[in-house]
């Protein structure tokens, strides 16, 4: 899989936020005005909303007490009909990544992982010079913003 580079193009996305819940929101929403402009088809755009929204939570909802202040960084860029998103933050390593598999019928909890396997069509985790990196990769049909100039 690409991992997304440092240096991004101006029809990218890219966010810095708090673990704060109510910042996910607001990310989430920034993120669907960037798949709007780029001509994201709605159910690939509501996917990878839901798919980045996850990702997110977990970060706020499971980050141990001494990590509450580090920020999330978000990176997002669409480029030959793939959609490429990174999530990088300072939280402890994951062991591995967590299974795409979904949870008895009647759990209330375990979704968000299968929802993030399930529409990205590659998921990949790193350690980074002590930050956590979950890249993902989509195919799309979108159209980039540059493309339409």
């Amino acid at each position: 899989m690409t991992t997304i580079p440092h240096e991004l193009p101006s029809d990218s996305l890219s966010a810095r936020l708090a673990r704060d819940p109510g910042l996910v929101s607001e990310t989430a929403r920034q993120f669907a005005e960037f798949v709007a402009r780029n001509r994201l088809p709605r159910a690939e755009a509501f996917q990878l909303r839901l798919a980045l929204s996850e990702v997110l939570n977990n970060l706020v909802e499971h980050a141990p007490a001494g990590k509450k202040a580090g920020a999330i960084e978000v990176h997002c860029r669409i480029d030959a009909g793939h959609l490429f998103l990174a999530v990088r933050d300072n939280g402890p390593a994951m062991e591995a990544l967590p299974a795409g598999e979904f949870p008895e019928s009647l759990s209330d909890r375990g979704r968000g992982w299968p929802i993030i396997h399930s529409w990205a069509d590659e998921v990949r985790y790193r350690r980074d010079l002590g930050h956590n990196v979950l890249e993902m990769k989509r195919t799309t049909t979108a159209v980039p913003v540059d493309a339409t100039r």
